[in-house]
């Protein structure tokens, strides 16, 4: 046990220093990928948010929704096949932008509608609950729901980079992530407190919000996929050895 989460935090470190070298590396393209995102994705997503929030209506949150799927989701999957493509010694043009927002604009879309479903009923659940329990009852139940948000945050560190390498169902792409964040517990834990630093630093400062902050993400989580799917990638090489190796025997 102390092996395997040795070499998941091995590996975890390892995602980390790929993931900020590559965006140091390609440091005017995180800028601008990150002020595209900012501008086509999280602008109009924010804004509507905050509409919902002021006028709480069932038109504002379908045409929030629609707003989340149709340019958040598909802008993020943008800037993470840019990211990918970087990282794996690729280049990058400003047309390509919409270029990866074409090619993972349906599946992007579906998967930010799925993932966005989801956590609203998680907050939902989480909030009723705190005010129909009280005391002990009301921290075990508030604590159930908040390990399945946490679930939640661990998956959706590895959709994306699914998405963009995977052409497969939307479901599959869900199940993948969580077999991936479960597997590698320790390593997720490590991309994810350094996301939630990055993040931590941008809010405080404001302007990376706009400049760094979902290519810090995209590049710190797509080196982790990168370096995590290496493992299953030698494991299976290394079954299909055994495997000649019995046949030859035979």
């Amino acid at each position: 046990m102390e092996q395997v989460a040795g070499e998941s935090l091995r590996l975890g470190w390892q995602a980390v220093a790929k993931g900020f070298r590559g965006m140091y590396d390609h440091l005017g393209t995180t800028m601008v990928l990150s002020s595209a995102w900012f501008l086509l994705g999280f602008f109009p997503a924010g804004l509507t948010f905050l509409v919902l929030l002021q006028a709480p209506a069932l038109n504002s949150l379908l045409i929030f929704g629609v707003v989340w799927a149709a340019l958040f989701g598909p802008m993020t999957a943008a800037v993470y096949s840019a990211a990918m493509d970087l990282l794996e010694g690729g280049f990058f043009r400003l047309r390509d932008t919409f270029g990866h927002f074409r090619k993972h604009y349906k599946r992007a879309a579906g998967l930010s509608a799925v993932m966005g479903a989801i956590l609203a009923v998680l907050v939902v659940d989480v909030l009723f609950f705190a005010r129909v329990t009280a005391g002990w009852t009301q921290l075990i139940v508030i604590g159930i729901w908040g390990y399945f948000i946490l679930m939640w945050a661990m998956t959706a560190i590895y959709v994306f980079p699914f998405a963009v390498r995977r052409d497969v169902s939307i479901w599959r792409i869900l199940k993948m992530s969580v077999l991936m964040a479960l597997d590698n517990a320790v390593a997720t834990f490590v991309v994810g407190f350094f996301t939630l630093a990055s993040l931590a630093v941008c809010v405080f400062l404001r302007a990376p919000v706009m400049l760094f902050m979902i290519g810090i993400f995209a590049f710190l989580h797509c080196a982790a996929f990168s370096e995590l799917i290496k493992k299953y990638r030698r494991s299976a090489e290394g079954a299909e050895e055994q495997e000649k190796e019995s046949v030859s025997n035979d």
